[in-house]
């Protein structure tokens, strides 16, 4: 989705305002987006507690996420 916002760094030459500028900062390495709040190893761990009766909120509180981000996470590739 595209929301029409988009950044320019000034002292790197990176304009994501533009279609070129986006692409030109992702040859650069630039990552878009939020950064994961799980990686792999710890969504496993995760799926494991909750299949062996943790509950939700409990989850919440030890890996700091929404309840949403558990559920989603324990949804992805289920």
């Amino acid at each position: 989705m595209d929301c029409g916002v988009g950044f320019k760094v000034l002292d790197q030459a990176i304009d994501t305002t533009t279609k070129e500028g986006r692409i030109a900062a992702m040859d650069w390495g630039v990552q878009f987006g939020a950064k994961p709040k799980l990686n792999e190893i710890q969504i496993a761990e995760m799926k494991q507690k909750r299949s062996q009766g943790v509950m939700i909120k409990d989850l919440m509180s030890e890996y700091h996420i929404s309840k949403a981000s558990v559920y989603r996470l324990l949804q992805a590739a289920a």
